[in-house]
């Protein structure tokens, strides 16, 4: 019912907004990790920490590349859900601020080469989460 709810979402956005112009290497809309995947993926959250705890997506991993982390400690304690998965989707706080996209390829190319999952990046960062209805605007 989520993933319905969700994909309808979705659907919503793209119709006001329209389609993206073009999505760039490694970037995925939420339409299809929901309507193609079947929502089968593990999220990771780039934005900081508290951020995360107050509405990341539920048993979202957070792993970012903020100054007060250690991103080494941040991947050692999540590539127990990390290596298993088939996709990780990456988001960050906004549509253009391109961590997610930084995080995605520093876990595809740096920790989880040769292991399997591919790494991805949500095309409109976490309001395209929020407007879907995944997870709320705060808590």
């Amino acid at each position: 019912m989520i993933a319905v709810l969700a994909l309808l979402g979705t659907l919503v956005v793209w119709k006001v907004a329209g389609p993206p112009e073009r999505l760039k290497e490694h970037e995925v809309e939420l339409s299809t990790i929901m309507s193609e995947w079947g929502g089968e993926v593990v999220w990771v959250d780039a934005r900081k920490r508290a951020e995360w705890e107050r509405n990341g997506m539920p048993d979202s991993v957070l792993i970012n590349t903020d100054s007060g982390e250690d991103l080494d400690t941040l991947v050692a304690e999540s590539l127990h859900i990390l290596a298993p998965a088939d996709r990780l989707v990456v988001y960050c706080g906004t549509a253009g601020c391109e961590t997610s996209l930084q995080v995605a390829r520093i876990l595809r190319e740096e920790y989880l080469a040769g292991v399997g999952p591919k790494c991805y990046a949500l095309y409109g960062g976490v309001q395209t989460l929020i407007d879907a209805g995944l997870i709320s605007g705060s808590k």
